[in-house]
């Protein structure tokens, strides 16, 4: 049994036990990992200043949970501002990093795209990139093996983004011919 924290003060609107998305937080940044390009379609967010929230939206918070309605409101904001980049309008497929949030679903369903659900599988289901020091996750490789077809331009999808280990070696995995390109919600900031 779970009891609902007293006084969670966040930036994401926490009204009672409810995070409510209705008004995003930045703008869209753009970010080069190993001459790839990831856009964070909300900008920068503080993880430990909005730990429960985060939690909440990645469906794993036992304190907080996600407003339905301004839920929505937030997936059609993130469709329209994946829309309003060429680049990622143009792309052919959506690929998700396998991860345990399900919100990669969400975004990739809201898109309309064709799109491969944990097209790039854990090579080792127990890893955690958290229990790595920030420090040490570009010495990372070898995270996922590729599990779907190359055709046309790949958007490669996560949820959040700290260090970009994660895009990466994702990115590592796909031919350089290949068009490709990353997307995600926020970026943490340090």
């Amino acid at each position: 049994m779970f009891m609902k924290l007293i006084k969670i003060v966040e930036d994401m609107m926490v009204t009672g036990d409810q995070v409510k998305l209705v008004k995003p937080y930045d703008s869209i940044k753009k970010y080069n990992i190993d001459g790839r390009t990831v856009y964070s379609l909300f900008g920068d967010v503080n993880y430990y200043d909005n730990r429960e929230s985060i939690l909440a939206i990645k469906g794993k918070s036992n304190v907080l949970k996600l407003n339905g309605e301004s839920y929505s409101k937030f997936l059609l904001t993130l469709k329209d501002r994946f829309y309003s980049i060429k680049r990622l309008a143009g792309v052919d497929q959506m690929v998700s990093l396998e991860t345990s949030s399900n919100i990669n679903d969400d975004i990739m369903y809201v898109i309309g795209k064709p799109y491969v659900k944990d097209g790039f599988k854990k090579v080792m289901k127990d890893f955690k990139m958290r229990s790595i020091p920030k420090d040490k996750r570009s010495d990372i490789s070898g995270l996922f093996s590729v599990d779907f077809d190359m055709g046309g331009s790949i958007c490669v999808v996560d949820d959040f983004i700290t260090t970009g280990s994660s895009f990466r070696n994702a990115f590592s995995l796909i031919p350089i011919e290949v068009p490709i390109i990353g997307v995600c919600l926020f970026r943490f900031e340090d």
